[in-house]
């Protein structure tokens, strides 16, 4: 009786962690709110380099060689942050169904625990690295501009909840 109420006592950690990561992962500041990307880029003026969809660049102008920088390094990034989205979401879905079924599997939960966890540090990384060289393109001047409180940067402001 006592190992079934400790068996049940793990589920339930476990789960609830499980279950935690994602929002913990994803828990940003209301300053870190990227403004909402306009439906039509043309209208809105942003479709030359369309750097308003990136938050590390919102507000910062750039030249037309800076713009194509951009637009290369950001997309030699999506195949691999794909396929590493992919990778994440299946092993909680798959992490999901283990936790539901009638026999758990602690050494498979713990592997797709730690794919899940893999797979989004990874991602993380991809992000800081992709934030790093495309700060890098930067002049003194721009850096300065982007490092200027969020409530100083020109163009619009995301609205508070």
């Amino acid at each position: 009786m006592k190992a079934s109420k400790t068996l049940w006592l793990k589920r339930i950690v476990i789960g609830a962690a499980v279950a935690a990561l994602p929002q913990v992962l994803l828990a940003r500041a209301p300053d870190d709110v990227p403004p909402p990307c306009p439906p039509d880029f043309v209208e809105h003026g942003a479709a030359p380099g369309m750097t308003q969809g990136l938050p590390v660049l919102h507000g910062v102008e750039l030249s037309e060689a800076q713009e194509d920088a951009v637009f290369e390094l950001v997309h030699a990034k999506i195949p691999a942050q794909r396929t590493l989205e992919r990778k994440a979401a299946k092993a909680l879905d798959e992490l999901h169904r283990l936790g539901t079924s009638e026999r758990f599997d602690t050494r498979q939960a713990r592997a797709l625990a730690e794919t899940y966890s893999q797979a989004q540090a990874q991602l993380s990384f991809n992000q800081a690295e992709l934030d790093s060289k495309l700060r890098a393109l930067l002049t003194p001047e721009q850096r300065q501009q982007l490092d200027a409180p969020r409530h100083e940067r020109p163009g619009p402001r995301p609205a508070r909840p």
